[in-house]
């Protein structure tokens, strides 16, 4: 929820440059470390419960990429901190 409040607050001025950055973003986080993490889990012997929790950890998304985003493209970093 914090990060969808900081997305409504935060102003960005080129939106067309980071939409495209924000996809790649997205693809990794969402796709690429999910299924990085899953090939170790299932070679371990975990029970089930832990094998479906360590992928969907892996695509959650770390505040710290807002922060950086924000200063780089020249909004209120200091708000996304």
């Amino acid at each position: 929820m914090i990060l969808l409040t900081l997305g409504l607050l935060v102003e960005f001025h080129d939106i067309k440059g980071v939409a495209g950055l924000a996809a790649c973003v997205a693809f990794v986080n969402l796709l690429v470390l999910p299924l990085l993490t899953m090939l170790p889990v299932h070679a371990m012997s975990l029970p089930h419960w832990q094998i479906e929790v360590l992928p969907l950890e892996g695509a959650m998304p770390a505040v710290t990429l807002s922060v950086v985003l924000c200063h780089e493209y020249g909004s209120d970093h200091r708000l996304a901190a």
